[in-house]
């Protein structure tokens, strides 16, 4: 009986514990590859504020300064000229030329592209790489950190069901040994009633 209330117990915190931390977990990533890309978004819009503003020389100095930053930046110049983190021109940064905007993915991780318009030769494309292993970081050991506070809940709760259990189970079987010992022809032998009323 105390074996069964125990795992009772184990599998309804189990259970519990599950509905809690496995969206929270998959907040934690979702959150983790938000501020990312929300970072790299930031160094992108900052560098096309450069590209509207500074002439070429300038442009290239100032993103040779950044590139030690924590996304590589690259600006594709309308005349086919790459500044800043060499790159290969992909299809998102055809389709951003055209005047949007965008976030795509990209080998090895996402770009985030920012179309900077009103040049004289066109639009140019800002280019910020958001590498794969940016998009998790922290997310495993926020993982490990949650799987280790399930495991000690579920041990917490294993101690209290196996101390309940036990002071469940001691009247009866108190009562089954006060039974044997009538059994035996002891009988004088008395049960005193203590334990919950069921």
């Amino acid at each position: 009986m105390s074996r069964r209330l125990t795992l009772l117990v184990a599998a309804t915190t189990s259970l519990v514990l599950l509905a809690f931390l496995m969206p929270l977990a998959l907040l934690v990533r979702t959150v983790a590859a938000d501020r990312a890309m929300s970072s790299a978004t930031i160094a992108a819009e900052s560098a096309a504020a450069l590209v509207s503003t500074l002439d070429r020389p300038a442009l290239a100095l100032a993103l040779d300064r950044a590139g030690t930053g924590q996304w590589p930046v690259t600006v594709f110049l309308p005349d086919g000229d790459v500044l800043g983190r060499p790159a290969n021109r992909s299809p998102a940064v055809d389709l951003a030329a055209r005047g949007g905007s965008i976030t795509a993915q990209a080998p090895g991780g996402r770009e985030v592209l920012v179309a900077v318009q009103g040049l004289p030769e066109g639009t140019a494309v800002v280019r910020a790489f958001v590498p794969d292993a940016a998009l998790t970081r922290g997310v495993a050991r926020a993982w490990l950190i949650l799987a280790g506070l399930g495991v000690v809940l579920l041990g917490m709760s294993l101690a209290v069901a196996r101390r309940m259990a036990r002071s469940l189970i001691r009247p009866t079987h108190d009562l089954a040994a006060v039974s044997h010992r009538l059994a035996a022809g002891e009988l004088d032998a008395r049960a005193r009633p203590e334990g919950p009323a069921e």
